[in-house]
């Protein structure tokens, strides 16, 4: 399976409200890597669905997945930089 694979490290920590523990945990410095598979997502009534975001913290390899709206709900409440 193809993965697109991206890197992005915190500048500034988590500004809002959120019932997962990941966003909670998530500081300063953190390394945060971010996944999408290609892969078939499937459909229904000619719907097609998104795919998932897969985002793992290589500071306390903790996991959060999600589709694109609600990742980028969260991605927009820290600062980061991407990392190259």
């Amino acid at each position: 399976m193809i993965r697109l694979l991206g890197t992005i490290k915190v500048t500034e920590t988590y500004s809002g409200k959120s019932k997962f523990d990941f966003w909670k945990e998530v500081q300063v410095g953190d390394i945060i890597s971010v996944e999408i598979p290609i892969k078939p997502t499937g459909s229904n009534g000619g719907r097609i669905y998104s795919p998932p975001l897969f985002l793992q913290n290589k500071s306390n390899n903790t996991n959060f997945s999600g589709g694109f709206n609600e990742v980028q709900v969260y991605l927009n409440k820290i600062k980061y930089e991407e990392v190259k």
